[in-house]
């Protein structure tokens, strides 16, 4: 014990920041049907292989991304990805791999090829999309739930350093229509106690959604809006006065100076605004660290609306 207060483990590397992906960990991106899983997913992938910040979480480094794509005839899936890759660095292609393989049926041979692939690949992260399409054992099981994920574990993360699955919700029936989020996640529980992370989403399209975060690694955070941009990629929804006339004032009152997140949540805080250290976060793009912004500055971007889109939530 001594040794270990002596020589603490370093922290976790953060794949995407604020808790979302870290190195070793596991991301479930779970929803009802048609409301932009696969988008979503696919968005986070270009967000990563380009070191572009998502949905306000960010990304510290440009990594590599294996996207293994399972439900979508092969040439909509790689004209949707490369519609969507558009609005990121052109060189961002060089992180990105999408393989889809529609007429999978996890042979064994197949799973051996799989496998060659990654290994040659060697990316940072790995996305399987759908869970479903992947395996035949029953995920309402909870020893064949148990079955599958050892076999990604023991197939597919040794070769990368963080893994991420699209999930469906169950059908709604009379035990499922009082869940929320990510309880309402299809098959055995052991599918929303394995990830790290979970991002839940719920709406009827993908132009207004609602993303509920679980991260075992960070602090509670709130849902936010999100919805399909005229671009195709999501962004965050000022659905609630996300940044108010009230802030505007206070950052006003403060011209030259430089606030870090957790100096500006603090001050938010002391003058009675409810919010949360995360949202302050999101207001900063997403930066943890020390590094800060001039109180000019931010009221500059919330006025330009460069800011606008960040959602600003209270505790309550």
């Amino acid at each position: 014990m001594r040794e270990a207060r002596a020589n603490p483990l370093p922290p976790p590397v953060d794949i995407i920041g604020g808790g979302l992906i870290q190195e070793g960990g596991v991301l479930e991106i779970t929803g009802p049907e048609k409301v932009g899983k696969s988008h979503l997913a696919t968005q986070l992938a270009w967000c990563v292989a380009s070191g572009t910040d998502f949905l306000g979480f960010a990304v510290p480094e440009p990594l590599k991304v294996f996207y293994f794509q399972l439900e979508n005839h092969p040439s909509i899936a790689e004209e949707w990805s490369l519609q969507m890759g558009r609005n990121f660095p052109e060189n961002s292609g060089e992180n990105f791999t999408m393989l889809s393989w529609t007429e999978w049926s996890a042979a064994s041979d197949e799973h051996e090829h799989l496998v060659e692939l990654t290994q040659t690949f060697k990316p940072d992260l790995f996305i399987l999309d759908p869970l479903y399409q992947y395996h035949t054992k029953n995920e309402n099981d909870n020893e064949a739930s148990r079955e599958v994920i050892r076999q990604i574990r023991s197939l597919i993360m040794p070769w990368c350093r963080a893994f991420v699955f699209v999930h469906h919700n169950a059908k709604d029936n009379q035990d499922t229509q009082f869940r929320r989020g990510s309880q309402k996640s299809s098959g055995s529980g052991v599918w929303g106690r394995w990830p790290s992370s979970i991002m839940a989403l719920s709406g009827y399209n993908p132009l207004s959604v609602t993303v509920e975060f679980i991260l075992r690694n960070a602090p509670p955070m709130g849902p936010v809006q999100i919805g399909l941009a005229d671009n195709g990629v999501f962004e965050l929804v000022d659905s609630r006065g996300a940044v108010t006339d009230e802030l505007l004032h206070i950052l006003e009152q403060h011209d030259g100076v430089q606030f870090n997140v957790k100096e500006l949540f603090d001050l938010m805080v002391s003058k009675g605004v409810k919010t949360s250290e995360r949202n302050v976060s999101a207001i900063l793009n997403g930066r943890n660290g020390n590094d800060g912004l001039v109180a000019e500055g931010l009221v500059k971007h919330i006025k330009t609306g460069r800011l606008h889109k960040y959602q600003w939530m209270g505790d309550e």
